[in-house]
């Protein structure tokens, strides 16, 4: 009780409310925004032994060790990633304390959007950047009927989507629009790829 008096008294004071109903809102989503929900990639145990016994250097970082792989055991890394992740996958737990803030903070945002004073079309939308492969963030604007549209490396049109707002003909106004951006790849058709992943590199 005590931090959400607090969190509304912060709220209030920098008047964060007109600042987000005024404005286009911008996320940009890490592995952190799953929680523990989904393992994040030092989670991906077999992934990570099979990396370290191909590896010969002393760099921590995954995206570096696995570069400086040969092409084949590259290929086997890659491999054992996208076994695990597409196991994981199956066992995502939608009712799991950590998806269900997702799904409040779309919520809050949507309600924002849509009471805000503002009639500028732009800031109807809310533009999600995600480094994450997984559907997690698709899923919950979908379930939650959210006029939405995803960009995938495989779902590429030309039409400039950042450019789309819902728009509702029955009550003649604009809707809050999600826009997802996958910038490292996505699942598709339930499933991750080779030809759907991204990989980081210099």
């Amino acid at each position: 009780m005590e931090n959400k008096t607090e969190n509304s008294e912060i709220i209030e004071k920098y008047k964060l409310k007109d600042i987000l109903a005024s404005s286009n809102i911008n996320f940009l989503f890490g592995s952190g925004i799953n929680g523990k929900a989904f393992p994040q990639l030092n989670g991906f145990t077999e992934t990570n032994i099979l990396l370290d016994a191909k590896y010969n250097g002393n760099s921590q970082n995954f995206e570096e060790k696995l570069n400086s792989l040969q092409e084949t055991d590259r290929h086997l890394v890659v491999d054992k990633f996208l076994e695990e992740f597409n196991n994981f996958i199956t066992r995502i737990d939608y009712s799991h304390q950590d998806i269900s803030d997702i799904q409040n903070l779309f919520k809050n945002i949507y309600e924002l959007i849509d009471k805000k004073e503002d009639r500028q079309i732009e800031s109807f939308k809310c533009n999600i950047f995600t480094l994450n492969y997984d559907d997690v963030v698709e899923n919950i604007l979908e379930n939650n009927s959210y006029f939405n549209k995803v960009i995938t490396v495989d779902k590429f049109v030309r039409t400039n989507i950042f450019d789309m707002v819902g728009f509702n003909y029955k009550y003649k106004k604009y809707i809050p629009t999600f826009i997802v951006a996958k910038l490292h790849g996505s699942v598709s058709n339930g499933a991750l790829t080779k030809d759907s992943v991204i990989y980081p590199r210099k």
